[in-house]
């Protein structure tokens, strides 16, 4: 009986684990995501911004 909690209770610990690296592997992918989607605003901003100079002129 101890011996079968205490498998349950090392189990468990291992998935809490694989739940956190999980969860901070889903953070990292948002965030690299966010990243990617902000050049790509800075990109489409330098672009308006040389167009709006162009006109300017």
């Amino acid at each position: 009986m101890a011996q079968a909690e205490e498998k349950i209770a090392t189990e468990k610990t291992e998935l809490e684990r694989e739940i956190a690296r999980l969860k901070s592997l889903e953070g990292m992918e948002a965030k690299s995501e966010l990243d990617l989607h902000n050049r790509r605003l800075a990109s489409a901003n330098e672009d308006l911004k040389r167009q709006n100079r162009k006109l300017e002129e």
